[in-house]
């Protein structure tokens, strides 16, 4: 190095040496995209929703009831400043009421800039599945999720987990309609 180099060239020929004794990485051959989902159980039916779908997941919070709505719609909790309906998933679904156990949690879904939270019985924890998993036309899904299931994964135990899409069960109109 000179001193009539500029700062340029220098860092140009730094570069190329390091260039020269670089090797490149080795190629993934069999990429395979996967779909991080929540899995959750309500009714005794293993469920699955897409990570990017919900805000958050915890405990069941205190809330507050209301009056003169159905029974499914347990109340409102203020969550970080923000009135958030507490939707008892099973009951909608079930219409009989639920005993709370300790293994209950909230999961929270925003839809349209709306806060939603669903109570469901368990939750087992992330999963992480590959596309071919995916089957868009279930055969034997439940009666009162076919209108909120879009297809399920089936684990290689044989096992299946439904899809859930809390969208389409705000687009239901008895879930629209809370008032008694």
């Amino acid at each position: 190095m000179t001193a009539n180099n500029t700062v340029f060239e220098v860092v140009n020929s730094l570069a190329k040496s390091f260039y020269c004794d670089a090797k490149a990485l080795p190629a993934q051959i069999d990429f395979r995209p996967l779909t991080a989902t929540l899995c959750f159980t309500v009714l005794g039916v293993d469920l699955a929703i897409p990570v990017e779908d919900l805000t958050e997941v915890q405990e069941l919070p205190s809330y507050t009831r209301l009056p003169r709505v159905k029974p499914w719609m347990m109340g409102v909790a203020n969550m970080r400043g923000k009135l958030v309906p507490i939707i008892d998933l099973a009951q909608f679904l079930d219409v009989e009421p639920r005993i709370g156990a300790k293994s209950q949690r909230l999961l929270v879904v925003e839809l349209s800039g709306n806060l939603i939270g669903l109570i469901v019985e368990q939750v087992s924890g992330v999963k992480h599945y590959d596309t071919e998993q995916f089957d868009p036309a279930p055969v034997s899904v439940p009666d009162p999720f076919v209108p909120y299931v879009e297809g399920c994964y089936i684990e290689s135990d044989g096992t299946t987990k439904f899809l859930f899409r809390p969208h389409q069960l705000v687009e239901d109109q008895s879930f629209q309609n809370v008032a008694q």
